[in-house]
């Protein structure tokens, strides 16, 4: 599969989401979003259902399992415009300070493509408070962990790798949902604005 070109994603995310400015549902009333009426937010929602019934999706994770010892779906249906997995690795620092990283792919619902990235998190031994860092570029003690999901992905869903490069590429007058009101990139309509909110 060719990679696709930042004008082809371009118009792949105008395909998914309606253009111009919608307020999110206001959670008092049932009536659905004047969004969610758009002929592009009902060939989302149909991604998704497509995405939900995914037989490769249960296959990828089978596969997955034996090798990462413990890879979890930790997908948030309709939350964003992704399925993910993951595999978390917990150690304690020499400090005593919990530390926790999360290898994670994340798999696109609209398009062929996926990302993978890892999570850290450290707790903070006197407050309890926690702290969080992304990255795209695993860490030598991670790197077999993200290249077993990548190879795994590509081999079970025919899926390429997001080219991060066109990330930040913004996406202009479009309305993401889960972006929370701010612009939309390539990076946030096509997974997720909120990267490191994991369940």
């Amino acid at each position: 599969m060719n990679e696709l070109s930042e004008q082809e994603l371009v118009q792949l995310v105008r395909h998914y989401y309606p253009t111009g400015s919608f307020k999110s549902s206001d959670g008092f009333t049932q009536e659905a979003p004047p969004y969610a009426r758009t002929p592009e937010h009902q060939r989302w929602m149909a991604a998704w259902e497509r995405a939900m019934a995914w037989p490769k999706w249960d296959s990828l994770l089978e596969e997955l399992d034996p090798a990462l010892d413990g890879v979890g779906d930790i997908t948030q249906p309709y939350m964003a415009a992704c399925r993910r997995c993951s595999k978390s690795l917990r150690h304690v620092l020499p400090n005593g300070t919990p530390h926790v990283t999360r290898v994670v792919a994340a798999v696109s619902v609209l398009a062929p493509l996926y990302v993978t990235y890892t999570v850290t998190e450290t707790v903070e031994p006197q407050t309890g408070s926690i702290s969080q860092r992304i990255s795209f570029t695993p860490a030598p003690e991670v790197e077999l962990h993200a290249r077993t999901l990548a190879r795994g992905i590509e081999r079970t869903l025919e899926y390429r790798p997001f080219p991060l490069r066109l990330s930040n590429v913004v996406v202009p007058d479009v309305f993401v949902p889960h972006a929370e009101g701010a612009q939309a990139t390539l990076l946030s309509a096509l997974f997720d604005s909120q990267l490191l909110n994991l369940p």
